[in-house]
């Protein structure tokens, strides 16, 4: 009996433990890699939601030719979007700046600072509304 075990092939310990190990520095880079994913993620969704409150406060132009009048830097989710926009849906990072009667700027702060869309975006809005991290604009322009 001891003959037959002893001739059945398998796996050397030093063997198992490359395996594992190799297993392990892999597992630890996907990890690493998927951390920028969820980031990445929150961002799209928060500039789409971004660009809805831009909508929103087009049709409040459209109703009374002229953005909401509150100090700059307020918060979005205080200009009273209404049905419009879903007061969930609003970034809590958002913040609104009216630049005149008829132009405003609304930004908020992005998780990836390496995002390039927001250096475009506050180049053309000229302005950041007073988010000061990583900020992406929309505006009436």
């Amino acid at each position: 009996m001891k003959k037959i075990l002893q001739k059945l092939p398998a796996f050397t310990l030093i063997e198992l433990l490359v395996v594992i190990s190799i297993i392990g520095i892999l597992a630890a880079l996907l990890l690493a890699n998927f951390a920028g994913i969820r980031d990445r993620a929150d961002d799209a969704k928060n500039k789409n939601n971004l660009k809805q409150v831009q909508t929103a406060l087009r049709m409040m132009y459209n109703d009374s030719q002229s953005y909401p009048d509150v100090p700059a830097g307020t918060a979005c989710s205080g200009l009273g979007l209404g049905a419009n926009v879903s007061a969930s849906d609003i970034p809590a990072t958002c913040r609104y700046e009216r630049v005149s009667s008829d132009s405003f700027r609304a930004c908020i702060s992005l998780n990836n600072g390496a995002d390039s869309d927001g250096p475009a975006s506050v180049t053309r809005c000229g302005g950041t509304a007073g988010v000061t991290t990583s900020p992406f604009c929309v505006c009436s322009n």
